[in-house]
């Protein structure tokens, strides 16, 4: 394995913009306390160009992997709609 196709883990927890400037989403790993959405954009708002929607239920982690990768050109930011939130964004 060449080391351009390993990821970089960047832990949040909370809400808010986990990495400004261009990067590669590889993949994510979400828990939220309660059910609801969690949504991760290409930007350091909760606006613009969305990369990904998943949907937990109450007191769940989901894990996605996206083996080719989302260029997000701006920053990712993560907004969330499942009460305290925690995880990490795999960037390359």
């Amino acid at each position: 394995m060449s080391l351009d196709a390993m990821a970089t883990p960047i832990p949040f927890v909370a809400a808010g913009t986990a990495f400004t400037g261009t990067c590669e989403l590889r993949g994510f790993t979400v828990l939220g306390t309660t059910a609801g959405n969690v949504t991760i954009y290409d930007n350091t708002a909760a606006s613009g160009t969305i990369l990904a929607v998943v949907t937990l239920a109450a007191a769940t982690a989901t894990t996605i992997v996206i083996p080719t990768g989302l260029r997000a050109a701006v920053g990712l930011h993560v907004a969330s709609g499942v009460g305290a939130l925690s995880g990490s964004l795999w960037i390359a």
